[in-house]
């Protein structure tokens, strides 16, 4: 059995489907996004993280399925939150993709650090 999971800005979906890709059960939820003071679009990570794991429980007791073999999850572009490395905790907001308030961080880490050395850095755990 394989387990999708789609988390896009509109809508969260997931399914289960059999070896042969026949769909057993798909879900559906609305991506709450939120408005911050300064007018810039946010999501809240622990209530994503909530309904995907309600929609992963919906559809695996709606195919009746024991175990699941694979996991194909899509998300949001570049989107993207600052995660503690220490505990796992989200320590912001997820930006998405679209955002323009993150430009000004942008300019100033272009102007810190070489691109080499950005993208060699920026996979770093």
């Amino acid at each position: 059995m394989f387990l999708a999971i789609d988390i896009g800005t509109t809508n969260i979906k997931a399914g289960v489907a059999d070896e042969n890709g026949k769909l057993l059960a798909t879900a559906i939820r609305p991506n709450r996004k939120h408005q911050h003071a300064e007018g810039y679009v946010y999501y809240d990570p622990q209530h994503l993280w909530n309904t995907v794991v309600d929609l992963i429980n919906q559809v695996v007791a709606g195919a009746r399925v024991t175990s699941i073999r694979s996991v194909g999850i899509t998300s949001m572009a570049e989107s993207g939150l600052l995660v503690d490395r220490q505990t796992g905790a989200a320590r912001t907001m997820i930006i998405p993709w679209f955002e323009t308030c993150a430009l000004p961080y942008e300019t100033r880490i272009k102007s810190e650090i070489d691109a080499y050395e950005q993208k060699r850095t920026s996979f770093v755990f």
